[in-house]
């Protein structure tokens, strides 16, 4: 997978530093991945969670959310953002998810 960006990701574990060790751990396995489907992405994120065209990973545990908008043909992976809960919530993340 190509993923756009990893700054956002330690943008993110900058402000927050516990989330730094599972972020990248999640950039270094979502990258080398070769996903296709859903169930791909299930197969090695089982708690991942999918909206239209945005996959949902919980980082530390479910203490923040990492949110990715999938491309098309599955082979480009847009990160949305990482958010708190309280920013999660808002649900102003989802407007990015719509599939075109």
């Amino acid at each position: 997978m190509h993923i756009i960006s990893r700054k956002a990701l330690v943008d993110f574990w900058t402000r927050y530093p516990d989330s730094e060790v599972q972020l990248d751990e999640w950039f270094d396995t979502s990258s080398r991945a070769r996903w296709g489907k859903w169930a791909d992405v299930r197969g090695a994120f089982p708690r991942a969670s999918y909206l239209e065209c945005c996959l949902i990973f919980n980082i530390c545990g479910g203490s923040y959310r990492l949110v990715v908008r999938r491309s098309a043909n599955w082979k480009t992976l847009f990160v949305v953002g990482v958010f708190t809960h309280r920013e999660y919530d808002r649900d102003e993340w989802k407007r990015f998810c719509e599939c075109r």
